[in-house]
């Protein structure tokens, strides 16, 4: 008989609650083969890494989706080898944006990055909009990731200083860095569609 996926065992076993759902012990639970253990975690967990994913994989809710199965088959074969050394759910983020640079290192060296972009992008704030996505593209991964931890995900500097890390000095520097640039971005980009805009209502006027 083959084993339960993932998604079989978190849709249909109930999650665990009172000190047994200790989030490291339900790692290492999980790792043994314990459904209510996964269960749990994906209910704590999955809405906030599937975000996570989905922001680094440039909208693609797909592509996310897969992401977070790979994450949680990661989770079933090694989790009960964690160490608590750092929080279950830095952990979790670690697993997640390491599976994310993988696939996108994929696809980037298989297909141009402008040809996997769909039609329409979700921003951080859940509204439809491609200038904000776009523009975030354009950082460097450092800051588009910082950008995606503390805006989308809603961390704190020293949350993402621990997932990532790196001195929480570094993470505000990388940060502000990053913001300007977007700032600057998305000005650009707001200077050349009302540029645009303008050229289009002059070509309509009659001679």
């Amino acid at each position: 008989m083959a084993e339960p996926s993932p998604a079989d065992i978190t849709g249909s076993t109930p999650p665990l609650t009172g000190p047994q759902a200790d989030d490291g012990r339900l790692i290492q639970r999980a790792g043994r083969g314990d459904h209510s253990a996964m269960a749990t975690l994906a209910a704590r967990y999955e809405a906030l890494l599937l975000g996570l994913a989905q922001g680094l994989m440039r909208g693609r809710e797909d592509l996310a989706r897969d992401v977070l199965q790979d994450v949680w088959i990661r989770v079933l074969k090694s989790g009960s080898a964690f160490s608590g050394q750092s929080s279950a759910k830095t952990w979790l983020y670690r697993v997640t944006i390491n599976r994310c640079h993988d696939v996108r290192a994929k696809m980037d060296r298989q297909t141009p990055a402008e040809s996997v972009r769909p039609p329409a992008e979700r921003t951080f704030d859940g509204e439809q909009s491609t200038a904000v996505t776009r523009a975030v593209e354009t950082l460097k991964p450092d800051q588009r990731m910082l950008v995606i931890l503390c805006y989308h995900s809603g961390m704190s500097h020293s949350q993402a200083a621990d997932i990532l890390g790196v001195p929480i000095g570094t993470i505000k520097s990388r940060l502000n860095t990053a913001l300007n640039d977007l700032r600057a971005a998305l000005s650009s980009r707001t200077t050349t569609h009302q540029q645009g805009a303008d050229d289009a209502r002059a070509a309509r006027r009659p001679a």
